[in-house]
């Protein structure tokens, strides 16, 4: 057999990015794990390779819920304040629930907080955690995802997952058939 440099190349690699404190300082690392199948010799190595990171980010994860006694408008309203003070204050990201019909959010359609938001804020991150796939048509996703993409100057992250609530699906399969 002879050595092929072109059968010896990494062809997977897996990076897993995180932080640990180590006294009263965040040490960043970023460990990669090359995997490298080598056709010449029948075997795999695993090479691990740590590369520094910046300082740890922190984000928001909301599910905009329904507060007793406050109305819509009025959490809402606060809700674009606490979005703003979120960006000002240098928070990287803030992500919206998706639930449907019950007081768990108020905001079943991330995509219009998102655009509000947009408009008040300049550097913080958006995007729903996570946007129910069987709930949406493709093709108005992706039209959506254009237009906050463009609000938003390029600040759209898109998280997309198929739900946890069956009830939720169910109701929407139900309004579905109605409609048809």
């Amino acid at each position: 057999e002879s050595e092929n440099p072109d059968l010896c190349r990494p062809v997977v690699r897996i990076s897993l990015r995180g932080s640990y404190l180590a006294g009263d300082q965040y040490q960043a690392f970023n460990p990669v794990c090359a995997v490298s199948p080598c056709l010449c010799h029948r075997s795999f190595t695993c090479k691990l390779e740590y590369a520094a990171l910046s300082k740890p980010t922190f984000g928001i994860f909301d599910h905009i819920e329904a507060i007793p006694g406050t109305s819509t408008q009025q959490i809402l309203r606060d809700r674009l304040g606490i979005i703003k003070k979120a960006d000002d204050a240098g928070f990287t990201g803030y992500y919206f629930a998706e639930h449907h019909g019950t007081d768990l959010c108020l905001v079943p359609n991330q995509d219009l907080i998102i655009a509000a938001a947009s408009q008040i804020t300049s550097t913080i991150r958006m995007g729903p955690m996570v946007k129910l796939l069987p709930l949406h048509h493709p093709v108005r996703m992706i039209e959506d995802l254009c237009v906050l993409d463009n609000l938003t100057d390029g600040r759209v992250e898109y998280g997309v997952g198929r739900g946890i609530a069956p009830v939720e699906h169910y109701w929407m399969a139900v309004i579905g058939r109605v409609l048809e």
